[in-house]
């Protein structure tokens, strides 16, 4: 055998050994998560979301799940198992609360784990939130023209509308400020897809010191449950 053939098998032997160390070395231990996007589109602001999310190490060394991240709104169950031996499954149990969110909304669960080459996979969550019901306009405003004269408006008016597909009781209107009263606090029943009408007045000699900020707080009932929220009011007192 002449000297350039054995140099050359001799070289397809070294070039094939160190394939397979580097294969070996970038395999290891990965982690798949069933799916990398959960899009649970329209809900309303007071349904809590669910999803289980399967996790997988695809690998062939000891995968190990050391912390799982979530931002606000989004919460993950506790992990049947963080040890996850060659080809090995766990689920991890997502849930995502709307609450105060409008609109089109994503939150990131995150996953850390000793995977040498994606050691932080994450799982975009996505709702585009409804309110099942809410203010028109979402916020009211009293300007003070002079310490001598009233305000540009005594009284103002605000809609409750009903988005859901069911009545809403409308329970109770609370003013947090004594200069300011809810002239129709009376309960109504709110058909779906309807809107009713309220009126706030305020004081007229009431003399602000400063900008105050009060609140019309609303308790309703819908679906068998109460939920609160708040109208905000400003007060701007003379310049």
């Amino acid at each position: 055998m002449s000297i350039r053939i054995r140099f050359i098998r001799l070289t397809a032997v070294i070039l094939a050994m160190a394939t397979l160390s580097a294969v070996d070395d970038t395999f290891g231990q990965q982690i798949v998560l069933e799916t990398t996007k959960v899009h649970f589109g329209k809900i309303f602001d007071d349904q809590k979301m669910f999803k289980k999310i399967g996790i997988k190490n695809t690998g062939d060394k000891t995968l190990n799940i050391k912390n799982v991240n979530t931002t606000c709104g989004c919460t993950v169950g506790k992990l049947a198992k963080r040890i996850l031996e060659p080809g090995e499954e766990t689920v991890a149990n997502i849930s995502f609360d709307p609450k105060g969110k409008r609109g089109e909304t994503e939150k990131k669960v995150s996953f850390v784990s000793n995977d040498p080459v994606n050691a932080v996979v994450e799982v975009t969550i996505a709702a585009d939130v409804m309110r099942g019901w809410d203010f028109e306009p979402r916020r009211l405003k009293f300007k003070k023209l002079s310490f001598r004269d009233s305000f540009d408006k005594v009284v103002q008016s605000f809609l409750i509308t009903n988005n859901r597909a069911e009545p809403l009781g409308i329970l109770s209107l609370d003013s947090h400020n004594p200069h300011v009263t809810v002239q129709n606090p009376e309960p109504v029943i709110v058909d779906p897809g309807r809107k009713h009408e309220f009126f706030i007045a305020i004081e007229p000699d009431f003399k602000p010191a400063k900008n105050v900020y009060a609140k019309i707080v609303v308790v309703a009932k819908q679906g068998g449950r109460d939920v609160g929220k708040s109208l905000p009011i400003t007060i701007i007192r003379a310049r």
